[in-house]
C-alpha cells in the first residue's frame, strides 16, 4: 500500500488544517510558550507506530512547556516589580 501524503502534501494539508482550525478558534494560533504568531512546521520519521502511542510523551512535553510558559510570567511579572 502506497502512503496518502508525500512529506511535501503531508505538510500542505497540515497548514490548510491547523488555518481552519485557527480560523474557526478550535486552536489558537500562537506558541503557547513564547506567544510567537510564526508557527513551524516540522515533518519526520518518530520512534512511534501510531498517535495513541505517542499520547504519554506528548503529554509530558505538554507539562513541560507549561512549565517553561509559567516561568515565563514569573520572570516578566518580577521584572515589572
Amino acid at each position: 500500500m502506497e502512503p496518502r501524503f508525500t512529506p511535501e502534501s503531508a505538510i500542505a494539508y497540515l497548514k490548510e488544517m491547523m488555518e481552519h482550525y485557527f480560523k474557526s478558534g478550535a486552536i489558537n494560533g500562537w506558541c503557547g510558550i513564547c506567544q510567537s504568531r510564526d508557527l513551524h512546521y516540522e515533518d519526520g520519521v518518530t520512534k512511534f507506530t501510531s498517535i495513541n502511542e505517542a499520547v504519554p510523551e506528548i503529554a509530558a512535553c505538554q507539562i513541560r512547556q507549561k512549565m517553561s510558559r509559567d516561568a515565563i510570567d514569573r520572570m516578566t511579572a518580577y521584572q515589572r516589580n
